[in-house]
């Protein structure tokens, strides 16, 4: 799959292949189906229209994948052997395990996949993983963007902070659901 633009127009001529789904109503920009990465490549990219981004730090992109692999260890889902690509696509290294039975988890693998159990494209999705200190733990802004910051949630996993059972792939399963599921 290739986006095709066209420099004259300044404008993307073939539609993203992820339609409208739940997620995009609630975010204006994700209804034109022209407007591939919110309209804004200086800051998002998404060469395909159907990936889970990462965008941050390799080692907080590497904390990431090992939170969620730890998770779907958790779930009993397989063995998830993530990596990243240096634009911050996530994505099985060698033949994904079969699909998890968990519902968040599954919304998750889908992502990751690109797309669902029928087969159906799935929408892409943007996580800035970052030290914000505006941000607690995670963060979806008004434009559908998805902050996490590590150093927090690390935090919350290392004190528990009050909070019983908290894990780091706990927050990073929770945040990654979250900003699929808006």
């Amino acid at each position: 799959m290739y986006v095709i633009g066209v420099s004259a127009q300044g404008r993307f001529t073939s539609v993203d292949p992820i339609t409208i789904a739940p997620q995009r109503l609630a975010d204006p920009q994700g209804l034109n189906l022209y407007a591939y990465v919110r309209n804004n490549p200086l800051s998002f990219i998404d060469p395909e229209g159907m990936d889970l981004i990462a965008t941050g730090s390799d080692d907080d992109q590497k904390k990431l994948e090992a939170g969620l692999a730890a998770k779907a260890k958790e779930l009993k889902a397989g063995d998830w052997n993530l990596a990243h690509d240096k634009n911050g696509k996530v994505s099985f290294v060698g033949d994904a395990p079969g699909r998890p039975k968990d519902a968040a988890l599954a919304r998750i693998y889908d992502t990751i996949v690109g797309k669902d159990a029928s087969g159906k494209a799935v929408a892409d999705v943007h996580l800035s993983l970052s030290n914000e200190a505006s941000v607690a733990i995670g963060s979806t802004g008004s434009d559908g963007s998805h902050v996490i910051n590590v150093s927090n949630a690390q935090l919350l996993a290392t004190t528990g902070s009050g909070v019983s059972g908290t894990s780091l792939s706990d927050t990073f399963y929770h945040e990654t659901y979250e900003a699929i599921s808006m």
